[in-house]
C-alpha cells in the first residue's frame, strides 16, 4: 500500500501450488513489479514470517511445516504512502471469470518485537 511495496504471492497453477516474492518499486510514478521464480510448495498450509529492522528493511521467510524457516526474495524498504503509513494485507485473487473467488484463509496472526 505504500509507494514501494513486497509481497508473497502463493498461486495455485495445475493442482500444484507455488510460492513466489514480489517487488514493486516507485509504484506512483508507475514502477513494475518484478516477480521471483516460483517454488514448489508440496502442501496447500504455508507460514509465513517477516523479519522488520532498523529503517523498514524487511527480510521475507516461509515454512512447511511452522519451523525450518527459509528466506525468500531480496530486503525490501518499507515506504510509506500517500495517505496511510506502511501496512500489511492478505489477498485472494482468481484469474477469469468464474462463479469460485480465490480465498485465504488465515489461522492466527502475531507480532512480536525482537
Amino acid at each position: 500500500m505504500g509507494m514501494d511495496y513486497s509481497a508473497l504471492k502463493l498461486k495455485q497453477v495445475g493442482g500444484k501450488f507455488f510460492l513466489s516474492h514480489t517487488i514493486a518499486k516507485e509504484v506512483d510514478k508507475k514502477g513494475i513489479e518484478k516477480e521471483s521464480t516460483p517454488i514448489l510448495i508440496q502442501h496447500n498450509i504455508v507460514f509465513f514470517r517477516v523479519q522488520v529492522l532498523q529503517n523498514g528493511i524487511c527480510t521475507f521467510f516461509y515454512s512447511e511445516n511452522g519451523t525450518d524457516f527459509k528466506p525468500i526474495g531480496t530486503p525490501f524498504s518499507a515506504k510509506e504512502g500517500k495517505w496511510i503509513g506502511a501496512k500489511i494485507g492478505f489477498v485472494a485473487l482468481r484469474n477469469g471469470f468464474i462463479n469460485d473467488a480465490g480465498n485465504v484463509k488465515l489461522d492466527w496472526i502475531r507480532f512480536n518485537k525482537l
